[in-house]
């Protein structure tokens, strides 16, 4: 059985459509999951809900003045969200879980990352995220990148809340899964907590890159896109910093299917001694590299893209450890 509130949207002449709008912000409000302490909690009660069943049962409060096909309605919008939700939440978890987990600890303790391609594999849920991931830029969800000023890169946390699970529930959605299952697959030496991890969306925009090198170049900066260097190489976190919980990185790339190399956005390996050169790892659609947070050494290339490529996403996903989370 599932029960929801769900009512139509505000007209300010009638008490009944302050009803509505009221009654339509507890359903947001119950249907979008947290991304920290109840992470779990959320997790399980989608997976173990079952709205396959024709014979679904919803409650839904009657709202004054309404018809009885409105309401049905609503309850089948009802039905449909729900049944989407734990349709992501369980392909996320079947994906997780068919990684080859012996291949991922044993490269992780021999070069600090693993690169796995074609991750969620659907190309429909992948095309999902790389609009949500827009959606947000264009609806001012992401704040410009103070660290890399100039770069056309955005940025926000994905934590989930009403209004944020409004706008992408799939991608919440994805983080859900992913923190809940992998992290005790992972395994090593250090125990992974699996009901919180901390996540941001990147997401690139160049007409914002070409306007500011243009800015800085005074005419037409755009021309050198293509000369931009790779960041300086480092960890993601400080290895020396006693609190800091960051063990496993991850980044996910629901890129558009022509993005390639040249579009940048990938990530360069350091060689593990004087012997070994760089190793690039290019930035490519549903692709997706497991770093150690603390001891591998990399560097980011420039978010570039070029003509009709004009936006790219990043979600970048780190995994903590549960003693210290």
């Amino acid at each position: 059985k599932i029960s929801a509130l769900y009512l139509a949207k505000k007209k300010k002449e009638s008490f009944a459509e302050k009803q509505r709008r009221r009654a339509e912000r507890r359903l947001r409000q119950t249907s979008a999951p947290p991304i920290a302490a109840d992470l779990k909690k959320f997790d399980e009660q989608k997976e173990e809900t079952d709205v396959s069943n024709a014979g679904t049962h919803v409650t839904i409060d009657k709202i004054d003045g309404e018809g009885e096909e409105t309401t049905i309605q609503r309850a089948k919008q009802v039905i449909e969200a729900q049944r989407e939700s734990v349709k992501m939440l369980t392909h996320v978890r079947e994906c997780v879980e068919g990684l080859p987990y012996d291949e991922i600890r044993a490269a992780l303790d021999a070069q600090g990352y693993y690169v796995f391609d074609n991750f969620l594999k659907e190309k429909d849920v992948i095309s999902v995220l790389e609009q949500e991931s827009r959606a947000m830029l264009e609806n001012d969800q992401m704040e410009f990148d103070m660290q890399n000023g100039g770069t056309g890169e955005y940025i926000t946390s994905v934590k989930g809340g009403e209004e944020q699970y409004t706008v992408c529930p799939r991608t919440v959605e994805l983080v859900v899964s992913v923190t809940k299952h992998m992290p005790k697959l992972i395994g090593g030496d250090t125990a992974l907590d699996d009901s919180v991890s901390m996540t941001t969306l990147r997401t690139f925009d160049r007409k914002k890159l070409l306007a500011s090198m243009a800015l800085l170049a005074g005419g037409d900066g755009g021309k050198n896109v293509q000369d931009l260097p790779p960041r300086p190489f480092g960890t993601v976190i400080d290895g020396n910093e006693p609190n800091e919980s960051r063990k496993v990185t991850l980044y996910y790339y629901p890129l558009p299917m022509q993005w390639d190399e040249s579009c940048g956005a990938g990530i360069i390996f350091q060689g593990n001694d004087d012997n070994e050169e760089n190793v690039p790892v290019e930035a490519k659609r549903d692709r997706l590299i497991i770093l150690k947070s603390d001891t591998c050494v990399h560097s980011k290339d420039a978010w570039k893209g070029k003509e009709g490529l004009e936006v790219g996403t990043c979600m970048e996903l780190h995994f903590v450890s549960k003693n210290l989370a």
